[in-house]
């Protein structure tokens, strides 16, 4: 599904908000943009933190593998910069960013695939911004027990995974952050640059 849980973006609005005012952030990719939920928090937050930062601008990018997400969500218009391109095939070549969002990402992928990823990524970012379904979701919620009708129409919308909070911990860890919501968790981690 393009749209994620509504779970942590208060929260990845009140930290992003903070951070783009004290300086620490300049740009963003958000992958897997799909309906571009973070992609418009962010505009939002940038626009009330231009009244306390006077520095330059700021580049939303967002890498999206279906197009025809980028269409019917218009993120042309959310975004500054969009990829339609898979991201595994260009993150060895791709910029550093101060955020990068997987949010609703990882769990698309199979395990190894997932892990490769995240650690490439580290390495292209001051911060990773995960959001992520680590509990067993009830039959009305989409998500785990996922029906093939989920993804039928856009492949890259089958979960291939399905981590636990622990395991996520335990793999990707240390983290500056953890919230558990009752759908998904939320993970802060530092990356390399």
């Amino acid at each position: 599904m393009p749209y994620s849980s509504s779970e942590g973006k208060g929260f990845f609005e009140d930290w992003f908000f903070h951070m783009f005012c004290a300086g620490h952030l300049n740009s963003m990719l958000d992958i897997g943009a799909g309906s571009g939920e973070y992609g418009k928090i962010a505009k939002a937050a940038l626009s009330k933190g231009q009244v306390y930062r006077s520095t330059g601008g700021f580049v939303r990018s967002a890498v999206e593998v279906w197009k025809p997400y980028i269409d019917k969500f218009n993120l042309f218009q959310v975004y500054d910069v969009v990829y339609q391109n898979n991201i595994i095939e260009m993150v060895d070549e791709m910029s550093p960013y101060d955020l990068i969002v997987l949010g609703d990402v990882l769990e698309h992928l199979p395990k190894t695939l997932a892990i490769d990823l995240f650690f490439k990524l580290k390495l292209k970012a001051k911060f990773i911004w995960l959001s992520i379904p680590v509990r067993p979701f009830y039959p009305w919620q989409v998500g785990y027990d996922q029906d093939s009708s989920e993804w039928r129409d856009n492949p890259y919308e089958e979960h291939k995974y399905y981590w636990t909070y622990e395991e996520i911990i335990e793999t990707f860890g240390p983290f500056l952050t953890t919230v558990q919501y009752p759908i998904v968790s939320v993970f802060l981690a530092r990356g390399s640059t």
